[in-house]
């Protein structure tokens, strides 16, 4: 079992390396709602246009954070109302071109992040920026893009922070801006449980709230 795991997660991460990128409250995202209008949103409701509807499931949200010119923002990803009801993530997180995202390893494009609770008990977990290949949608939009695949043996996925993400903010940004981070969804992206369970997996994405960086 933890083989097949393990070999899953470098299949995420495998499709992730074939997907870098001024934009203030241009994201996509409508700011008078708290909920997402993701990128690529076409692909997720022609994945899910026969799953019903369910009335509640796990809550995908990016954080509200200030950061200062020339200085470093911390975008966190985290999870609700999913405790112990989910065994793996695949998840594009797009960002504001003008915005450096903070790598630990440059050539293999692999980005530094903070883990959260919600990933305690995860068997792996991988972060990379997409720099090549980006949609046409998201360099319209000059958008970047991370994503992150983590997995569990079970269900064992928590509530709480997945993770954190760090950004490097352009000396150039005008106190007072402020920039959508928000959710790209493509088909290879996911939110499971063992079940299996799609409508679980629709929920999560459609439900998704979006989050922004303002500059102080």
């Amino acid at each position: 079992m933890k083989t097949k795991l393990v070999s899953l997660l470098a299949a995420a991460v495998m499709a992730a390396s074939f997907m870098t990128s001024c934009s203030s409250n241009d994201s996509g995202k409508d700011s008078s709602s708290d909920k997402t209008n993701m990128y690529g949103y076409s692909e997720f409701s022609e994945k899910f246009a026969d799953i019903a509807d369910i009335p509640e499931g796990p809550q995908l949200t990016l954080s509200n954070t200030t950061a200062k010119a020339g200085g470093i923002a911390e975008v966190t990803l985290s999870v609700s109302n999913a405790d112990l009801k989910w065994n793996m993530c695949g998840i594009h997180i797009t960002f504001p071109d003008v915005f450096d995202c903070v790598l630990k390893n440059e050539e293999e494009r692999l980005v530094e992040f903070q883990k959260g609770t919600a990933l305690e008990f995860a068997t792996g977990v991988v972060s990379m920026e997409w720099q090549e290949g980006l949609p046409e949608e998201l360099i319209k939009a000059r958008q970047g893009c991370v994503f992150i695949t983590a997995m569990f043996n079970g269900d064992y996925g928590q509530d709480g922070d997945i993770a954190t993400f760090y950004f490097q903010i352009p000396e150039t940004a005008a106190v007072g801006a402020v920039y959508n981070v928000d959710l790209y969804y493509q088909s290879t992206d996911i939110f499971s449980n063992t079940a299996g369970s799609a409508e679980f997996e629709k929920y999560a994405f459609e439900h998704a709230v979006g989050g922004t960086v303002t500059i102080e």
